[in-house]
Order: C-alpha cells, then sequence, then structure tokens
C-alpha cells in the first residue's frame, strides 16, 4: 500500500492557522462597551481599557488554539482510521500468507513422505543390484570354472584318443604274442627255429611293455566321467545363478520404475510448495509494508498526541490569565462601584440634610455606606 504524505502538524503552525473567531460561551463573555448611556458618575476609570485590551488579544489566542485542538483531533482521528486500515491490511495479509504456508508445507509434507519411499526404494534398488553383481560374479565364475574344465576335459578327450590308439596297438602286439606263443607250444619245430620264435615273441613281448600309456585308459575314462559331472554340475550352478540373477535384474528395473513414478510425484509437490513459498515471500513483502506504513502514521499521530498535549497547555494558561483577568476586573468593579455608591450617597445624604423625603433604595444607599451615622 503506498504510503499517504501527509503534512506533520505541530505546536506553531496550529497555532497560526487562519481562523474565524468562534463565539465567545456567555459565562465567559465580558461586556467591552456598555448596552446603556453612562452618565457621568458611571463613566470607567482609564485604568480599564488595558484590562478589555488583554482580554480581547486572551480570548482571541484561545479561539485559536481550540480550533488548533480541533484540528488536531480531526488530524488524529484520521490518522487513527488510517492506522486501522493498514492493521486490518497487514492482518489480512498476515492469514493470507498463513494459509498459503500451511497449503505449501502440506505439499512439503506429501514430497517428503514421497521422498522417503524413494529412499527405501533406491535402498531396495541398490540392494537388488549387489545381489545382482553377486551372482553375476558367482555366474561368471562358475563360468570360468567350466572353461576350464572344458579345456581339460578337452586335454584328457585327446589323451584318451592318443591311448586309445596305443591301446589299440598294443592289442595287436599282445594278439601277436599269444598267436606266436601258441605256435611255439603246439608245432613241432627245431631248436632255431624255436629260439628264433622266442626272441621274436620276447622282442614284443618288451615293445608291449614300453606302452605303459595303456595302464591309464582306466583312469583317464574315470577323470573324464568325473570331468563331465563337474561340467553338469557347473552349468547346472551357472544357471542357476544367471536366472537369479535375472530375477534381481527385473526386481531392480520394477523397482526403478517406481522411483521414477515417485520422482515424478515428488518434483509437482515441490513445484507446488516452492511456489507458493515464493507467492508468500511477495506478500510478506507487502505485510512489511503495510506494518511500515502503520508504524509511520503512528509516529506522526504520537506527534499529533504530543502537539495536542502542548494546546492544552497553552488553553491552561490562557485559562488561569483569564482568570487572574478576571479576578483583577471584579476587583476593577468593587472599587467603581464603591466610588459611585459614595458619590450617590453624598447626593441622597445632602438631599437628607436639605429635608426631603427619601426613597427606600436611597435609605438603603445611605445605610450601606454608614451616611446616616455621621
Amino acid at each position: 500500500m503506498p504510503k499517504k504524505k501527509k503534512k506533520r502538524m505541530s505546536l506553531e503552525n496550529l497555532k497560526d492557522l487562519e481562523t474565524r473567531p468562534e463565539k465567545i460561551p456567555k459565562e465567559r463573555e465580558i461586556p467591552l462597551k456598555p448596552s446603556k448611556p453612562k452618565s457621568k458618575i458611571q463613566e470607567k476609570a482609564p485604568s480599564d481599557e488595558p484590562v478589555n485590551e488583554e482580554l480581547e488579544s486572551l480570548f482571541e489566542q484561545l479561539n485559536k488554539w481550540k480550533i488548533a485542538r480541533r484540528v488536531n483531533n480531526d488530524m488524529q482521528k484520521q490518522y487513527r482510521d488510517t492506522v486501522r486500515e493498514c492493521k486490518d491490511i497487514r492482518e489480512d495479509l498476515k492469514t493470507e500468507i498463513a494459509d498459503i504456508r500451511s497449503v505449501a508445507n502440506i505439499s512439503k509434507n506429501k514430497r517428503d513422505k514421497i521422498n522417503e519411499k524413494v529412499n527405501e526404494f533406491k535402498k531396495q534398488r541398490s540392494e537388488a543390484n549387489e545381489r545382482i553383481k553377486e551372482y553375476k560374479s558367482k555366474r561368471d565364475e562358475k563360468w570360468n570354472e567350466v572353461k576350464q574344465i572344458r579345456e581339460q576335459f578337452r586335454n584328457m578327450i585327446n589323451q584318451k584318443k592318443d591311448l586309445h590308439e596305443k591301446l589299440f596297438k598294443a592289442k595287436e602286439l599282445s594278439q601277436i604274442i599269444e598267436s606266436l606263443d601258441w605256435e611255439l607250444q603246439t608245432v613241432s619245430m627245431d631248436w632255431e627255429k624255436e629260439c628264433e620264435l622266442m626272441d621274436q615273441i620276447e622282442a614284443m613281448f618288451r615293445q608291449f611293455e614300453q606302452i605303459k600309456e595303456v595302464r591309464k585308459f582306466k583312469d583317464v575314462q574315470k577323470i573324464l566321467d568325473n570331468y563331465s559331472g563337474q561340467l553338469d554340475k557347473l552349468r547346472t550352478d551357472a544357471n542357476q545363478y544367471h536366472q537369479l540373477m535375472l530375477d534381481f535384474v527385473e526386481e531392480s528395473n520394477f523397482i526403478h520404475n517406481q522411483i521414477l513414478e515417485l520422482v515424478k510425484e515428488s518434483e509437482q509437490y515441490h513445484t507446488e510448495m516452492i511456489n507458493n513459498f515464493e507467492k508468500s515471500n511477495k506478500l510478506q513483502i507487502q505485510e512489511q509494508e503495510a506494518h511500515q506504513n502503520m508504524m509511520d502514521v503512528v509516529q506522526e499521530l504520537n506527534l499529533l498526541k504530543k502537539g495536542e498535549q502542548e494546546i492544552d497547555r497553552e488553553l491552561q494558561i490562557i485559562k488561569r490569565k483569564l482568570g487572574k483577568l478576571r479576578e483583577k476586573e471584579e476587583i476593577l468593579k468593587s472599587k467603581e462601584t464603591k466610588k459611585i455608591l459614595k458619590e450617590k450617597a453624598e447626593i441622597i445624604f445632602k438631599k437628607y440634610k436639605s429635608g426631603q423625603k427619601l426613597t427606600i433604595d436611597e435609605f438603603r444607599i445611605l445605610m450601606r455606606t454608614d451616611k446616616l451615622k455621621e
């Protein structure tokens, strides 16, 4: 609300107002001129004129100060009305600010609750991602073991093939040895032929003995069977870890989508909160301006009240002066009355001495002046 520029009133500019003299109340009237023609005896003493002039001056000042007080009171009323208006505006703004901030706080609370859910979901997503890493690591570990065993399995298969070839050769040698040995036992021959055949059998037997890997054939088959079992188990474990990983990936994606939806909702409440707080801040500036305007007017009002006190002091001073002048005038009137009464008594006493008849009023005058005692 724009400030109203008001003229600051003080004791000085109030008492100097151009005023129209107010009618002085009857009880304060002091006649400056007699309503009836005066006799020579009734003429006032020369000392009365300064008193009347001072009375005129005091009543003129009194009238100005009374007008100044009325103007001051009117201005105080206007300023009090302005203070009430500013206060009403300020209170209305305070109420509106409180309502807007209440709505903003509701949005803030909703946002914070959603953010708590978001944080909880983020925690769950992080846990799911950790499980994904864990199962992925275990799956990869199993696949690496599968690769290693596969390599060993291939080597053993190659070794088995080599042994199989050697085994086939050993089998042929064994059959030849058995055939020669059978021939040696069943066929009749000379000594030389028999020695030659025995040498041939012995040579083949030495050759057969050299193929020792044949003995490993069964062990290789056992190892291959073992490798095959390990491969099956590792594949099963790896597939299980892979499936667990996929399950947690799905869960993580589901949680992530929920987080995105909640974040969107949270941003909406956050925007509402920010807009309402900004609106309340602007209104608070207006409320502070209204309060400052009110305080400025209150300050002016206090100055007017101070001026009113000064006016009242001046009025009291003038009233005291008027009271003293009235006392002085009463004294002068009393002296003048006594003088006139004395002059009248002298005339009446001469009339009384000459034997003339006196009226009751004339007797009273003589009695008041004690002339009859002379």
